[in-house]
């Protein structure tokens, strides 16, 4: 649930967010982020949820809390970055 909250935050703010900031910025950094359409993200984020899905089954099959454990923690710091 916290996965797909965040994602659809994204999908709807950061086409959106990055095309007005490289707009406005005269900093070369910044202009060189590539513009994103809203398709090609969702893609993205498909990706991702399906690695998040397939990394968690491996974990409880396996009976590995440890590296699910870890994903937390990696997702949870992506959150918060």
């Amino acid at each position: 649930m916290l996965f797909m909250t965040h994602e659809i935050e994204e999908i709807l703010y950061l086409p959106k967010f990055v095309k007005c900031l490289k707009k406005e910025s005269s900093n070369n950094i910044i202009k060189r982020i590539p513009a994103i359409n809203r398709i090609s993200f969702v893609i993205i984020v498909f990706e991702q949820l399906i690695v998040i899905i397939s990394i968690s089954l491996f974990c409880y099959i396996s009976d590995n809390i440890s590296l699910y454990i870890a994903l937390i923690i990696v997702y949870i710091i992506h959150i918060l970055l």
